[in-house]
């Protein structure tokens, strides 16, 4: 691949930021372009989906949502519509 730049990329994260740092390409002698990306709150995606799936683990886990089966007595069953 000759010819072609290759950019270098660094993440740092945080609570509330994931900041990346990219190194491109060379833009004058000694001179390379860097470029800065802020994207707040990023990894507030992954804790959604996490409590999305917590919840509904708790839901599959509620007997209320199951299926109700009566119980019934032979007899009944039987001949208790005559």
């Amino acid at each position: 691949a000759g010819g072609q730049t290759m950019s270098e990329a660094v993440f740092v994260t945080g609570l509330t930021r994931v900041l990346s740092v990219s190194l491109g390409e060379p833009v004058g002698v000694g001179a390379w372009g860097l470029r800065f990306y802020l994207k707040p709150f990023v990894a507030w995606i992954w804790g959604g989906c996490i409590f999305m799936a917590l919840g509904g683990f708790a839901a599959l886990c509620d007997r209320r949502y199951r299926g109700r089966r009566e119980a019934t007595a032979p007899e009944a069953a039987s001949g208790a519509r005559a």
